[in-house]
């Protein structure tokens, strides 16, 4: 039994980092770190790099075709934010240029012809291509970390992707960089921004942007929420046991989304949000207001969206919803995986008695 629990564990564990994480070797091409000499972490998966003040740092990357045929690899230089799922993401490509100390705006490739390849390495089969990253350190050197990521996706052709049908699927390959600055002990600060109503993935939703300014990564960030009508103690959303994963310098866009296609109506709402790391507590209380054209804007490209009352909520309509659907969803793969391993076990047993 000791042994069936042993395996079912790795298969649960396998099986979540399949969802986040694409291996080396797994799709025709492989992504290996070559670590410079001012390398702080003892590991083989992503830079560390201590950092001196306005110099200019030099990291490479090989990248190997393990194909017989020629391959082409789309690099990019990706800066970390922490996204809708609370967790942190390297694959976001947009430049943020409200913050200077972003990765995506200090490095850059050290080959012209891979920049106005627009991060496009072609490899010929079997063989590897050392491609090299400059990273600009700010004169003025930095406190904390920055964080991001080398990130390299096999390259489609628009007529790849379009003969690819509805879902098009390439392998990816995600190297951190973690850049350290003069004074890492830096303090955990939040900051509560716009609170709006937007559509996102087809559903109505009310963002709450929360700022995590400091240059420091901050993990396990427990949150809770409520949303209520400006003159109601009835909430209207509620969300509590999260944990945020918050990368250096982010904004966390807290989402409440209306799940049972109820929409958003326009009115006055109050939200209440908690924070708590390391016995440290944030409260925040603002008002925001959805006006009637934003309330139709939105509720106009809800896939999910019902005919209803005005003004009516549904009672379930809160992102723990969400929650207890995926832990359903968890249970239900875990009795399907005991069922297999006891099918096999038994299968075994029979084998061995004849």
């Amino acid at each position: 039994m000791l042994k069936i629990i042993k395996m079912l564990s790795a298969v649960i564990i396998l099986y979540a980092i399949s969802l986040t994480t694409v291996y080396a070797g797994m799709g025709g091409f492989t992504i290996d770190p070559v670590f410079p000499e001012n390398q702080v972490e003892d590991t083989q998966s992503f830079f560390d790099i201590e950092t001196n003040v306005g110099e200019t740092q030099q990291i490479s990357v090989i990248v190997t075709n393990t194909t017989d045929g020629p391959m082409s690899v789309e690099l990019a230089l990706n800066t970390a934010i922490t996204n809708y799922n609370r967790v942190l993401d390297y694959t976001n490509a947009d430049p943020d240029l409200t913050n200077p100390y972003a990765f995506s705006n200090i490095a850059s490739f050290a080959d012209a012809a891979i920049t106005a390849a627009n991060g496009v390495v072609s490899i010929p089969p079997g063989e590897s291509v050392e491609v090299f990253i400059n990273i600009a350190i700010p004169q003025g050197g930095f406190d904390g970390i920055i964080l991001g990521a080398v990130r390299a996706l096999q390259y489609l052709s628009a007529e790849d992707i379009a003969g690819g049908g509805m879902v098009v699927s390439r392998m990816a390959i995600t190297t951190p960089v973690r850049l350290r600055g003069g004074n890492t002990d830096v303090d955990v600060d939040f900051i509560m921004g716009e609170i709006n109503a937007e559509l996102v993935r087809g559903r109505a939703n009310i963002i709450a942007d929360i700022a995590h300014p400091n240059p420091r990564l901050t993990l396990g960030v427990e949150m809770s929420a409520t949303i209520y009508p400006i003159d109601s103690e009835d909430p209207i959303f509620g969300m509590s046991g999260m944990q945020v994963d918050f990368a250096p310098r982010s904004v966390f866009p807290l989402r409440f989304e209306d799940q049972a296609g109820f929409g958003v109506v326009a009115g006055d709402y109050r939200a209440v949000i908690t924070l708590e790391h390391n016995g440290l507590t944030w409260n925040f209380e603002e008002t925001f207001t959805i006006s009637p054209e934003v309330a139709q804007e939105v509720n106009m490209g809800a896939v999910n969206l019902q005919q209803q009352a005005p003004g009516l909520v549904a009672p379930d309509n809160s992102p723990a919803t969400t929650n207890t659907m995926m832990m359903i969803a968890i249970v239900a793969v875990v009795v399907l995986l005991l069922v297999v391993i006891v099918m096999l076990v038994m299968k075994q047993k029979r084998g061995l008695s004849h």
